[in-house]
């Protein structure tokens, strides 16, 4: 689990005012790790900066904080928690709640349908399977960009 004094390191190029690509990524790393080899995480901006000198680049250095930033398995943990909640909730909603249903059955057939799709999701997600998009963890493109034939300018 993330601690509140673990910090993210992140390296940005910018074309233009848009972020172009996000170069470095690490949002875990421990303080004692941090202080050492801060030197390293400039360096790295540094690099970047000299390959494309008429760009910003963007370095952000951050403590984590009591409200940490939450990616790979934490935030996996963590949003299955309240999509669970929610899928629930749906479906006692679904399933209490009275419709008026048509001549043919269309609406009951459609009510069908849904509570069946979210509980099949209720078991994915109860079986660990996580079908959603979540934040990485890590990102290191430092040498396909310092590397890469044409200059972006």
């Amino acid at each position: 689990m993330i601690k509140p004094t673990d910090y993210i390191v992140k390296i940005t190029l910018y074309k233009g005012y848009y972020a172009d690509v996000v170069v470095y990524y690490n949002y875990a790393i421990p303080h004692v790790v941090f202080c050492k080899y801060e030197w390293y995480f400039d360096y790295l901006a540094a690099l970047v900066k000299v390959r494309f000198p008429r760009e910003k680049v963007e370095l952000l250095k951050s403590q984590q904080g009591t409200k940490p930033f939450l990616a790979g398995e934490d935030y996996i943990e963590k949003k299955s928690q309240s999509l669970l909640k929610a899928k629930r909730s749906q479906l006692k909603q679904l399933e209490t709640k009275v419709f008026a249903d048509d001549l043919f059955s269309f609406k009951s057939q459609e009510i069908e349908e849904k509570k069946q799709r979210i509980k099949n999701e209720i078991d994915d997600l109860e079986k660990g399977n996580f079908n959603y998009w979540f934040p990485p963890t890590y990102i290191n493109k430092i040498k396909e960009i310092i590397n890469e034939k044409n200059n972006v300018q």
